[in-house]
């Protein structure tokens, strides 16, 4: 029997076995994406899928998913490992491994990048900017001792036009006033400036020399990227004592 008709009998044996068969990466494994673009809130998902051949060898089976930013539901940080398996929306020939991702607060490109035993694909979600829509204005106290003898510390909570966290570095400026609208002349401190995690900016606050047994106005406003003011802003009435 010569080499052909040895290699065509090989080959044969494989293909009416039904053994598994390591095939080239081009035709074991492509990423698909839910959504390419994603609010940058650190709260929004999308789905991200890669697809084997069922005709893959069990050692790569397992994908491994790893991301620059953001996380991972299931093992809260940028990786994750789980195992292909039949799916009803993929057809027979295909196993599916699929994961969720949550979106970072930083607007920018992430990448996606699977990895099967050392075989790496990549792709690429666009994280665009979660902006302000509200400010909401909440304080530890509603009544301080005047003469710098007290203190309240103030929280500036701002979220977007559905009601989630901001990206961070959004900035936040607090003026103390009276009814008339002039400055007060309290001291702020500790200013945490621009938002965090939270979508919160914090500041500590100490009127002076001011009349007691009355009330002075604090209004928090939110910044645009430039510094300036916009229309966001909200304000609290504090008594004296």
């Amino acid at each position: 029997m010569n080499g052909f008709q040895n290699c065509f009998l090989i080959l044969s044996v494989l293909f009416i076995g039904g053994c598994n068969v390591e095939l080239p990466i081009d035709e074991i494994v492509r990423i698909q994406l839910s959504n390419d673009t994603i609010v940058g809130d650190g709260t929004s998902t999308i789905s991200i899928s890669a697809f084997i051949s069922s005709r893959a060898l069990e050692s790569r089976r397992s994908v491994t998913f790893y991301t620059d930013e953001g996380i991972f539901v299931g093992s809260n940080d940028k990786k994750i490992t789980v195992t292909a398996r039949k799916a009803v929306d993929v057809d027979k020939d295909s196993l599916k491994a699929m994961v969720t991702f949550v979106a970072p607060m930083v607007p920018g490109k992430v990448a996606i990048t699977t990895e099967i035993e050392d075989i790496f694909i990549s792709d690429t979600i666009k994280v665009v900017a979660s902006t302000p829509s509200s400010v909401s204005l909440t304080a530890d106290r509603f009544a301080v001792p005047v003469d710098f003898l007290g203190e309240i510390k103030f929280t500036a909570t701002i979220r977007n036009s559905i009601g989630k966290k901001v990206s961070k570095g959004i900035g936040v400026i607090f003026e103390d006033k009276t009814e008339v609208f002039s400055p007060v002349g309290g001291i702020f401190r500790d200013n945490s400036e621009i938002s965090g995690t939270d979508s919160n900016v914090t500041i500590n606050y100490t009127p002076g020399r001011f009349p007691s047994d009355s009330s002075f106005l604090i209004i928090a406003t939110v910044l645009n990227q430039e510094g300036n003011k916009t229309n966001f802003s909200d304000t609290l009435r504090i008594f004296t004592l």
